[in-house]
């Protein structure tokens, strides 16, 4: 941006900041939600006695797993391009289930990135939503 001969940017310039404003993020950030849902299972897998913690993690997984499906149909996340830990919600919802500590928070970050638009769908389905 050129500034005129006062220091200031050009009305043209200043038109087109005021009509851009700055992106602001939607949501709670990932690791706010990562941290606090693995500590309240640890805290009352914990409080819980034998076989009631082991149903509570069995619960808080089956959940996540639910989760994962419906929330991963909803923001498409097939039209996305695949990581380690998934191809399709199907594939992070089974994954999930499997290595949850580890595949759940990582979908919450994939989520929060697809959400505020940092991760870009796959060409295929750009060209689709373009036209």
């Amino acid at each position: 941006m050129e500034n005129n001969q006062n220091g200031e940017l050009a009305p043209e310039q200043s038109q087109n900041i005021q009509q851009n404003p700055p992106i602001t993020k939607k949501g709670i950030k990932p690791w706010i939600i990562n941290t606090s849902v693995i500590a309240l299972v640890f805290i009352v897998a914990m409080i819980l006695p034998g076989n009631k913690s082991k149903s509570f993690i069995e619960l808080v997984v089956f959940a996540t797993f639910m989760f994962i499906l419906f929330d991963g149909s909803r923001i498409d996340i097939d039209k996305y391009p695949a990581t380690f830990f998934g191809r399709s919600v199907w594939g992070y919802a089974f994954l999930s289930i499997i290595l949850w500590p580890i595949v759940f928070p990582y979908y919450i970050n994939r989520r929060y990135k697809i959400i505020n638009g940092e991760i870009q769908m796959k060409e295929k389905y750009m060209k689709l939503n373009n036209n």
